[in-house]
């Protein structure tokens, strides 16, 4: 897809919006809203379209919480429930919060909480796991845009296909409590909040508005 100036800088007030309001927190109100935004940069992919639209090649990269990375070697079924988290809210960072079983916690990766994805790879990343099942990054966005955001569902095909993301993350509302916030509003937060930051991202923008 190849995006005109007009689109690209839809994408960019996007953007900003994120750098801007979700900065040190926000409101579920705003994270319902806002769901709408993650939605259409990164499962619809309009970062990766506006970064190419400006010259780059590829994708540009993410910097996150790599639970795939992090876990790597360690038994799901082991674990209870985990969050990738990666936000700071109320003066407080918070990142991979995890309940395992047994009491012990397990052994991470060294590196993985700031670990480079490209966008499509970003996507499809883990950000839970909820008695050893994979939550997706993609599958939490469609999540909290359809169910708490009120974004439409598209074809039957479509909507048969995220009913069934819908039942799976549904599983995961009230594990954690962040910051006087259910998990899956924080986890929300931690993606606007290391899109809107990663240095490809901060790029973007950049060359933009110098362009503009």
């Amino acid at each position: 897809m190849q995006l005109s100036k007009q689109e690209v800088e839809v994408v960019i007030e996007d953007i900003e919006y994120l750098r801007d309001q979700w900065a040190e927190g926000a409101t579920d109100p705003e994270l319902r809203r806002g769901s709408a935004i993650l939605r259409r940069l990164v499962v619809e992919k309009y970062l990766g379209h506006a970064w190419r639209a400006m010259g780059h090649e590829k994708d540009p990269k993410i910097q996150t919480t790599d639970l795939d990375f992090g876990f790597n070697g360690i038994d799901y079924a082991e674990i209870e429930c985990a969050l990738a988290g990666g936000a700071l809210s109320h003066g407080v960072y918070a990142a991979c919060m995890c309940i395992n079983k047994g009491g012990t916690a397990p052994e991470m990766q060294d590196g993985f909480l700031e670990r480079e994805l490209g966008l499509s790879n970003y996507d499809s990343s883990t950000c839970a796991i909820i008695k050893g099942s994979v939550i997706t990054r993609s599958e939490l966005i469609k999540y909290m845009a359809n169910v708490k955001g009120g974004v439409h569902l598209g074809s039957s095909r479509a909507r048969k296909k995220e009913q069934e993301i819908i039942k799976r993350v549904a599983k995961l509302e009230g594990k954690f409590n962040a910051f006087n916030s259910d998990g899956l509003f924080f986890e929300t937060l931690s993606i606007g909040q290391s899109i809107a930051k990663s240095p490809d991202v901060v790029q973007l923008v950049h060359e933009f508005r110098q362009g503009a």
